[in-house]
């Protein structure tokens, strides 16, 4: 992506719409575990369990919310892929990045702050609900600093009307 620098272009571009992709096509195709594994407790359970059927309820919100991470991860690839504009980009990633701290504070809310500093319990979602989504906070935190950034990704005023 010209507008961006390429680590944040890989990050940004590649990594995040490919791992919210990945988020999704997980609660397509096994919602059981995808709802299952929110829980790193329950974990060791998802095999097991395979037969057991999900409520309506959870169905329709694992459902849901892999049409979220695909919304997602289409919304920053066309933007990203079509914006020449450093504004837009920034407004996209101050979006997410609100988006992240949600995110990350539903997920400390939920698994109480035991589970949540205490990385050896968590299971691979956890480390993507958390960890990944940590990363990538610090990633458009460091962006919208303009840490790392070339003339490409500085703020610069409008042009003036002639």
């Amino acid at each position: 992506m010209d507008i961006l620098p390429s680590f944040y272009s890989g990050v940004f571009v590649i990594f995040e719409p490919l791992s919210t992709l990945a988020g999704a096509l997980y609660a397509f195709t096994d919602p059981y575990g995808f709802v299952t594994t929110q829980d790193p407790s329950q974990s060791h359970l998802v095999d097991a369990l395979k037969s057991q059927t999900l409520p309506l309820s959870s169905l329709a919100v694992a459902i849901q919310l892999g049409n979220c991470y695909l919304l997602l991860s289409l919304i920053s690839t066309f933007i990203l892929h079509t914006t020449n504009e450093v504004r837009t980009v920034r407004a996209l990633l101050w979006a997410l990045l609100l988006g992240d701290v949600g995110h990350v504070g539903a997920c400390y809310w939920v698994l109480g702050s035991e589970v949540f500093w205490d990385v050896s319990r968590w299971n691979a979602v956890t480390a993507g609900n958390v960890g990944v989504t940590t990363l990538l906070a610090v990633c458009r935190i460091a962006y919208l600093l303009q840490y790392g950034a070339d003339e490409r990704a500085t703020v610069q005023d409008k042009p003036k009307k002639a």
